[in-house]
């Protein structure tokens, strides 16, 4: 058979991938107690929560918002709308190309 593999093939290398598994096995198993442990060493409070969140997400959404903006500045796109095409090509208009308006510098106006 020229690449493709047979049933005993597949089986028998999932098989050592198994064993190999269990020989590097660290053999340590948390305790019953271990999730409680960590639950209980968690703050309580949903300001936590939040203030946790937000110190994630804030970072990438300031990163989202400076990439789209060296995206329009880069394409030389206007925010003004003075520069839009009057002639809008088929392919954006059919949606086959939905990235189109941004390599090309075009805007379409609704």
């Amino acid at each position: 058979m020229t690449g493709r593999r047979t049933r005993d093939e597949i089986e028998s290398r999932l098989e050592d991938v198994r064993r190999q598994f269990r020989d590097r096995h660290a053999r340590i198993e948390p305790d019953a107690h271990f999730a409680a442990r960590v639950m209980a060493r968690l703050p309580r409070n949903a300001a936590w929560s939040i203030g946790w969140a937000a110190l994630r997400v804030l970072p990438v959404s300031i990163a989202i918002a400076m990439v789209l903006t060296i995206a329009v500045v880069a394409t030389g796109r206007s925010t003004e709308g003075t520069t839009s095409s009057a002639a809008v090509s088929a392919t954006s208009q059919s949606g086959s190309d939905p990235l189109e308006w941004l390599l090309e510098g075009r805007e379409e106006r609704r």
